[in-house]
């Protein structure tokens, strides 16, 4: 029994949880045709582990039914058969404790029974507490937009039932728009949709949506809502920015339009919508792996994640943990922008705010960056080694940041050891896009050929322009900028040297 699908799922359940779940079971309301309390109750005493020598279906049969003898087909069929009950009780209370935490579908099922049993006083008073236009306290955007379009529906047929024929007309228009507009904003949205895919090395098919968005001219829908003064105006634009933005070839025109519209407009929009926001404005600086624009917009995105801070909207719910791969970013891209004290600072307020299971790990990670970018290798290398290595999961970063500190410590045994051991799990890993897989081998191809250089007894500036060349002509390359930084200070280091000389 401990290997059972019922046992699997008892596991995850809470303390609270488990008391919960034993109410739920013995009420006459929620009762299955057969009784699972007297089960659940012997089964509870193995949890929360239920990893005891115990839990066996003979042991469960004797406490249950004691005296009788266990082994033959009844037997084991009517314990099958309670597990199996037990089991659908289980995801019953699951669907009961979800619907109770859903207070807008709870509101729509509770306005339809009221119209059913004809009480329209109690449906008048209870609809008046829904009639709100407001996105900003609901959760997404589209999500409201659907919970609202029931709402109306069943207000809708509450008219009709009363013979108030342009109430239902009104309220039929605006399912109408309510659907119109979701349909609207998510085929805006799927563009952005699918560039995440993309990047997870996900194939990407052409679908309805695409149909729908490569045959509809959305700007001139966007002026026709302008002119007509639509509430959702705002609303849409918003989106078709970030549709535009991430289309577009020139998505940079858009990238700006959408920040300033964003600043004008976005107490619109309920919390959960902002972070959405923010995290795409974030997405798209991250992207311009441009070399000639990369520095500007390593200055936007720190710009970002600033106001994303500031503004509290860095995870979606206060209770909410801060998402790892936000911290992770943050903490590289203020790094990398030497914003030392900035940085200081937020690893000391926001670690803790980490999930229990990657705190640790993610501050040693955020301090080995730190130290390295302030020049303090040995104590980079400190954290580094801290770093509980199987169990995390930017695996790539720490391989990068060990080989560079490494490199700046002259530990070329250490460094070469390494490299081999890096290709190995750049080549067998599968969870990476091709591009990252081939920057990544490039990275090593290049720092190993600058370490080459380096052990020289006699370094030559030829050398050092046919790499720096070579690097050049090279599309997909991690850390390149690191790459041509200390290229270029081999280079000083032996203009440096002939200068001293002719000197001499």
């Amino acid at each position: 029994m401990k290997d059972t699908r019922l046992i699997e799922l008892l596991k995850s359940f809470s303390p609270e949880e488990m008391s919960g779940l034993e109410k739920y079971i013995s009420s006459p309301f929620f009762s299955r045709k057969r009784d699972v309390a007297p089960i659940f109750k012997t089964v509870k005493k193995f949890y929360p582990d239920f990893d005891s020598d115990d839990l066996t279906n003979e042991n469960i049969y004797h406490k249950l039914f004691p005296g009788k003898k266990f082994g033959d087909k009844k037997s084991d069929n009517l314990i099958r058969t309670l597990t199996s009950e037990l089991l659908r009780s289980c995801k019953d209370f699951l669907a009961y404790v979800e619907f109770g935490s859903d207070e807008n579908r709870k509101k729509f099922y509770l306005l339809n029974q009221l119209r059913r049993k004809k009480n329209y006083r109690e449906f008048d008073k209870e609809y008046s507490s829904l009639i709100n236009e407001d996105f900003k306290d609901g959760g997404e955007f589209v999500q409201t937009l659907m919970e609202k379009y029931f709402i109306k529906s069943v207000y809708m047929n509450y008219s009709l039932n009363r013979d108030r024929f342009d109430e239902a007309f009104h309220s039929m228009m605006k399912t109408r728009e309510y659907s119109v507009v979701a349909a609207l904003v998510n085929s805006f949205k799927f563009e952005n949709e699918k560039l995440l895919a993309t990047g997870y090395n996900l194939k990407v098919g052409t679908t309805a949506v695409d149909s729908l968005i490569n045959n509809t001219d959305a700007g001139e829908i966007l002026e026709d809502m302008k002119k007509n003064n639509s509430e959702f105006y705002p609303y849409v634009f918003t989106f078709y920015l970030v549709y535009k933005m991430n289309r577009e070839k020139n998505g940079n025109e858009y990238y700006f339009k959408l920040k300033k519209h964003l600043n004008d407009y976005l107490n619109l929009f309920s919390r959960s919508d902002q972070y959405m926001f923010y995290s795409i404005l974030a997405t798209y600086c991250s992207s311009r792996t441009d070399r000639a624009e990369k520095d500007s917009f390593r200055e936007e995105l720190f710009e970002i994640y600033d106001n994303t801070l500031k503004n509290g909207i860095y995870k979606i719910l206060d209770k909410e943990d801060i998402h790892i791969v936000l911290f992770r970013n943050i903490v590289n891209n203020a790094a990398q922008l030497k914003k030392f004290d900035w940085l200081e600072k937020f690893i000391e307020k926001y670690s803790a705010e980490l999930h229990k299971d990657h705190r640790e790990n993610m501050t040693f990670y955020a301090l080995a960056n730190l130290f390295y970018e302030k020049g303090e290798y040995e104590k980079s290398l400190e954290q580094i080694l801290k770093i509980k290595f199987d169990l995390f999961l930017y695996k790539l970063d720490i391989r990068i940041l060990l080989m560079k500190i490494y490199y700046e410590l002259n530990y070329s045994e250490q460094a070469f050891s390494l490299y081999d051991s890096f290709l190995n799990y750049l080549k067998s890993a599968k969870n990476f896009p091709d591009h990252t897989k081939i920057s990544g081998i490039n990275f090593l191809k290049y720092t190993k050929m600058l370490m080459r250089i380096k052990e020289k007894e006699h370094i030559s500036s030829d050398d050092l322009k046919v790499l720096s060349h070579k690097l050049k002509e090279e599309n997909h390359v991690l850390s390149f900028d690191w790459l041509s930084e200390k290229i270029n200070q081999l280079n000083l280091y032996v203009n440096k040297k002939k200068t001293s000389r002719k000197i001499f």
